[in-house]
């Protein structure tokens, strides 16, 4: 007799091991599961705050949210733009108009407005004046009217 067991491959006759949670390990599970995970983990709080500060973005800075537009919502982004253009084309020379707000769509019948263009210019006495307009084109996105608006 022996004094020494026979040497065998014990791992065969145990269960799987648990993974951290405390549950069996799946008989497909690979490690490549676990390091994809771990390689992914530390981007998350990136991700996370580059959704926050693109959000944040699109709401501050015009060109942002213009961008945002033209790349989500081109229709409305070209009719804000034709909106946007009448009204720096009816600004005076000299005056370096800024836009601050491209307002709002709205869909008629009759065709799309777009309500609360404002911009910033420079007057006569050298002071920022605010100017809001309001804009109406028809069915086809041809310039029907423009209008001062209220602030």
């Amino acid at each position: 007799m022996d004094k020494y067991p026979e040497k065998r491959d014990a791992r065969d006759d145990r269960d799987p091991p648990a993974d951290r949670r405390g549950e069996a390990r799946r008989l497909g599970a690979h490690s490549s599961d676990t390091r994809r995970s771990r390689r992914l983990k530390p981007l998350i709080p990136f991700l996370i705050f580059a959704a926050f500060a693109a959000f944040v973005a699109s709401r501050e800075i015009p060109a942002v949210s213009d961008w945002f537009e033209s790349v989500f919502q081109p229709a409305q982004w070209q009719t804000k733009v034709t909106c946007r253009d009448a009204v720096l084309a009816e600004m005076p020379a000299g005056s370096y108009p800024r836009l601050q707000d491209s307002g709002s769509l709205h869909q008629t019948r009759d065709g799309s407005s777009v309500t609360g263009i404002r911009l910033t210019m420079l007057g006569q006495d050298g002071e920022e004046r605010v100017v809001h307009y309001n804009c109406y084109l028809t069915a086809d996105g041809e310039l029907h009217r423009l209008a001062p608006g209220r602030p």
